[in-house]
């Protein structure tokens, strides 16, 4: 299953390139986006195609087909969820730094898992914590995972469970 999932993501970072590659072609360099219509300048500037939201796509993708395997299903209880809050969210020189608090009404271990994703919601890491709660407390949490956090990455709080 892991094999298919890389297998995709190459396939995705391989359509991205070829896109990319289209809209050059066709396009020539003066490709348009977010520029109220305006034609970008041609030659590596700020506005070149190599900087365009699809190259920084397929940049992220092959980043993530080489990151550590995700796993596909991660448990998740509503009820439990609620207890749990995501309050920072950090690139670090390592991957990616999450934290946050669990507030629980019953003393309870709680394991929270959390996706570490690019600007465009591909999946580059993710890291899993367990914090022992106490009644009325607000504990703090914090999950870190290892890989290479790309400009923009943003935290999604992917599944808590208590038990």
């Amino acid at each position: 299953m892991v094999k298919a999932v890389r297998a995709r993501l190459r396939r995705a970072a391989s359509c991205a390139v070829a896109t990319v590659a289209a809209a050059v072609i066709a396009g020539g360099c003066a490709a348009q986006h977010d520029t109220g219509g305006a034609p970008r300048p041609p030659g590596g500037g700020a506005g070149s195609l190599r900087s365009s939201p699809p190259a920084r796509a397929a940049r992220d993708a092959r980043a993530a087909a080489k990151a550590a395997p995700v796993p596909l299903a991660v448990p998740n209880s509503v009820a439990a969820r609620k207890a749990v809050t995501l309050a920072g969210c950090t690139a670090t020189s390592a991957g990616g730094l999450a934290a946050g608090t669990v507030t629980a009404a019953r003393a309870a271990t709680y394991t929270v898992t959390v996706f570490f994703t690019t600007r465009g919601a591909t999946v580059i890491g993710y890291a899993t914590t367990s914090v022992r709660a106490t009644p009325g407390k607000a504990v703090p949490w914090q999950a870190s995972g290892h890989f290479r956090a790309p400009h923009g990455m943003t935290c999604v709080l992917r599944g808590v469970t208590a038990r």
